[in-house]
């Protein structure tokens, strides 16, 4: 009996032990954001991204410890409601623009095609009945082009000539002309910044389009921040009417994820999104799996109006479908 007893003992000291232990790891991951040393190291910058996924993790941990010790519980509560508060709700707010001053609006669709898309037929198929007025996509394959030809029909367009190609895996299909384009090329980097000029009912209107390498290892880490910073360079001469539309391979807990000068970023006005997830999950459940890595920035005149996230066939993003105004 004596040795039950002391097992048991020793079984629920072991308990607290291995969930304080987990606080203790969760706390840590929590304030990484909150960090500036953080960016020089590759390993701690990626964890920093993964905001969503501890909070799942360390609330499902939570829930099992009000068996075992009140205390610590509420531990995990304060852990939580404070993790919430500096990483979600101060980060990610939710302020559309109402629309009755303002009598200018495109829309823009921005979509990751994912270069080995299989549906890829079905995606461009869905895009068309969104009828955008400017479709901005990234991983186009070049030897896909008789899709994007189709898609585009009598359209303008970027990427589709043969002396351009799809730089970087980036095409626009628009209805607007281009009045003029402009690609950055980087030396031993795979990625472009394209800037494009269009004219929107006689209001030239441009585009920073970018791209920044996956940082799968830490040389493409290395090469996804050269290309952030090149970018923030690039914005310090752009017209006060324009639009940054951005694959970044970043999230906005990352201290590589930039405040542009005199632009807005979507996800300060949207609120919450997720852009990213390699599950397919109904829409709520992929949520929990998925990251916020494609953005878009607005120049101070203009103002999103109208913002939705949609699934894309074949595709491990989702795609940004968002309306742009001015007065």
């Amino acid at each position: 009996m004596l040795k039950k007893k002391h097992r048991d003992f020793q079984m629920a000291t072991l308990s607290r032990l291995i969930l304080f232990m987990l606080l203790v790891v969760f706390i840590t991951l929590f304030v990484l954001p909150l960090i500036p040393h953080v960016k020089n190291y590759y390993v701690l910058d990626i964890l920093t991204n993964f905001q969503v996924q501890y909070l799942t993790i360390a609330a499902s941990v939570a829930i099992v410890s009000v068996f075992i010790s009140v205390r610590i519980f509420l531990g995990y509560c304060v852990t939580l409601i404070c993790a919430f508060l500096t990483n979600f709700l101060f980060v990610f707010n939710s302020n559309i623009s109402a629309t009755h001053d303002l009598k200018n609006e495109i829309r823009i669709a921005q979509v990751n095609m994912h270069y080995f898309n299989d549906e890829l037929t079905q995606a461009y198929r869905e895009l068309t009945n969104k009828k955008a007025d400017v479709y901005i996509l990234f991983e186009l394959n070049d030897g896909k082009k008789a899709q994007f030809m189709q898609f585009k029909q009598h359209l303008h367009s970027y990427g589709d000539e043969e002396r351009q190609g799809f730089p970087a895996g980036i095409g626009v299909v628009t209805k607007y002309p281009i009045i003029s384009s402009k690609l950055h090329r980087f030396e031993n980097i795979k990625s472009n910044i394209l800037e494009l000029r269009l004219s929107v009912d006689g209001q030239p209107i441009d585009f920073i389009i970018a791209h920044p390498p996956s940082p799968r290892n830490e040389l493409n880490w290395q090469k996804r921040n050269a290309v952030i910073g090149y970018l923030a360079e690039i914005l310090s001469r752009t017209p006060k009417y324009s639009i940054i539309a951005a694959d970044m391979n970043v999230t906005p807990w990352s201290r590589y994820f930039q405040s542009f000068e005199g632009y807005k970023a979507c996800y300060r006005i949207t609120g919450f999104y997720v852009s990213w997830t390699k599950l397919r999950l109904p829409l709520f459940l992929s949520d929990l799996f998925g990251i916020p890595i494609d953005h878009c920035f607005l120049s101070e005149p203009l103002s999103l109006t109208k913002f939705e996230v949609l699934e894309v066939p074949g595709s491990d993003h989702r795609a940004l479908f968002y309306s742009i105004a001015w007065p």
